[in-house]
Order: structure tokens, then sequence, then C-alpha cells
């Protein structure tokens, strides 16, 4: 639960950074931490309005691709490494991730229908 101290400053630092290299900056830190916030709080929601919760990834998209496209900006020898291949644990871990997450949703609706 520390994210809803710390994920506003972290979206502004952002924010400020793109404002100092680019003149301006079309990320809205404000709107993004009150929707990753919300959407972090509709778990407490009973049936499966809490399941929207799995959704608040969606607000740290823009964020990630501002700092993305800044650290690209930024980079002096041009080698900047985007991180965009998988290895094969990693397809272990996202296979078993996605199990994990439609097991839920399956035990929720099942839970649910009682």
């Amino acid at each position: 639960m520390l994210f809803f101290f710390f994920c506003y400053p972290l979206f502004r630092r952002v924010r400020v950074r793109d404002m100092l290299a680019n003149g301006r900056s079309r990320l809205q830190a404000g709107l993004f931490t009150l929707g990753y916030i919300a959407a972090n709080v509709l778990d407490i929601l009973p049936d499966l309005w809490g399941l929207l919760s799995i959704f608040s990834f969606v607000f740290l998209l823009p964020v990630q691709a501002c700092a993305n496209r800044l650290n690209e900006q930024m980079c002096a020898n041009g080698l900047f490494d985007r991180n965009e291949t998988l290895s094969v644990w990693n397809w272990i871990v996202v296979v078993f991730g996605s199990l994990l997450v439609v097991l839920s949703v399956v035990a929720a609706i099942y839970e649910m229908g009682k």
C-alpha cells in the first residue's frame, strides 16, 4: 500500500524530466495517479467489481512510455537497450502468471454463483 505515497512523486518526476528535455510534457501526473489509485481501490468492491483492479496497470503505461522516450533521448551513444526480448524464464513466468489470473477470475465467478 505504499504506492499511495510514492506513485505521484514518481509520475511528477517523469513529467518534470520530460518538460526539461522537451520544453513541455503531455503526461498528466495527477490524473494518472488518481486513476491508478482508484483502480487499485476497486479491489475492495464486492463480487466481480473487485476484479476490475486487475486493469490498474493501464494507468502506468503512459508513464512508462514517457520514461522510455526520455531514456532514448538521453542516451548519448545511441545504444539504448529497450529490453524488448523475453527469455525462456520470462515466458515461463508470463504463462504461469496468466494461468493464475485466469484461475482467480474463474474462482471468483464460481464463488459468486454459490
